[in-house]
């Protein structure tokens, strides 16, 4: 039995021990999300142990004493279960919970209430005497509430607004636990052991994958692609027709010299969430610089573009600290050269720039369309 859970554990124990040191040392990502993978990789390795130890304690037979060690690695096996989706829910609450969401804990305070009364009534699990387990009455309901949370991880990845790419994020929760839920499927029908934690090992460092690669492509600040994800995006220097318009705040370094970095930050924040609740689509919104952004507009003209930019201009004006910005518009098609007709928006938008520096502020051409 033992060689047998070495056999089957011991690519995942070596991975979790390899992913916990890289999750200790990777500081580009805030400290509390290395902290709930950390406890996620503990929660995973002590679920993996007890499977392992109640596949060796099966095989000591009625000695009379592996049988409390094995309503022990039951317990563990059942209650603490759906801990590993509540942290991964807890991923998406960056506010925490409150009082009011005492619900939310619900199901696992009662599942752990039960899994307790199993270990004398043989409720949910039952080990006799003679070593011998058996599933009890309500043997499934452990399923259903890790079920139940996983769930609210899917619906809580639909909730992150902020990303520019949510669906790519909420199509691998739902793909990783569709794939957990296989595993578990085939562990029950086929009455295996090890499959179910080496699957929810495979997830976790699947979803950390995805998890590292948005933190690459995504600024943190603004909620839009990164510097990264544009020069991915773009590395064949090929255009495909569309619309692009380099996007330039103005002002920015007066608002952080006069009130302080805090509040250009939220400044920033606050423009870039005006241009991604506007834009046309499809479309992808870059911050390419400090206090500029690119955005490309697929299937659409320069008049259209320019159109949204000035109602977005008229949005910035109203902001508790007032923003303008200056803009270039350029037309793209296949096969273009990217670069150069970047370089093109860009030398329109400073045209632009120093016109409204001048005092004659440039209005787009559209603005009459408004």
């Amino acid at each position: 039995m033992f060689y047998e859970g070495l056999q089957a554990y011991f690519a995942p124990i070596l991975t979790l021990i390899i992913f916990i040191f890289i999750v200790v040392h990777n500081s580009l990502e805030p400290r509390w999300i290395r902290k709930l993978f950390i406890y996620e990789s503990i929660l995973l390795f002590i679920l993996l142990m007890a499977s392992w130890l109640d596949k060796i304690l099966e095989g000591f037979g009625d000695d009379g004493l592996a049988f409390y060690f094995r309503k022990g690695t039951s317990f563990l096996n059942f209650a603490f279960s759906p801990l590993a989706p509540i942290i991964a829910a807890v991923l998406y609450r960056k506010k925490g919970f409150s009082r009011r969401d005492i619900l939310f804990f619900l199901p696992e305070i009662l599942n752990l209430t039960l899994c307790v009364v199993s270990l004398f009534t043989g409720l949910v699990f039952n080990v006799t005497p003679t070593n011998e387990y058996s599933r009890g009455l309500l043997f499934f309901l452990p399923f259903v509430i890790n079920g139940f949370y996983a769930g609210m991880v899917v619906f809580y990845s639909t909730q992150q607004k902020d990303r520019p790419d949510q669906k790519l994020e909420t199509l691998t929760v739902l793909v990783l636990f569709v794939c957990i839920f296989l595993g578990v499927l085939l562990q029950l029908l086929l009455h295996l052991r090890f499959l179910i934690w080496s699957t929810a090992v495979m997830a976790l460092v699947i979803y950390y994958m995805v998890l590292a690669y948005q933190f690459l492509i995504y600024d943190q600040l603004t909620g839009a692609f990164s510097r990264d994800g544009f020069r991915l995006n773009f590395q064949n220097r090929r255009a495909r027709d569309g619309v692009l318009a380099m996007i330039d705040l103005n002002g920015l370094k007066e608002i952080n010299d006069a009130q302080g970095h805090e509040v250009g930050d939220h400044a920033l924040y606050q423009f870039s969430q005006i241009l991604l609740h506007s834009k046309m689509r499809p479309s992808r919104l870059y911050r390419y610089g400090g206090d500029e952004f690119v955005l490309l507009v697929k299937k659409s003209n320069v008049k259209a573009v320019q159109v949204m930019l000035a109602k977005c201009a008229i949005d910035a004006a109203a902001l508790e600290v007032p923003l303008s910005f200056s803009y270039g518009v350029v037309e793209v098609h296949n096969g273009d050269d990217f670069y150069s007709r970047l370089q093109e928006a860009d030398t329109l938008m400073y045209e632009m720039k120093r016109t409204m520096k001048n005092g004659a502020e440039k209005k787009p051409i559209s603005q009459a369309d408004i």
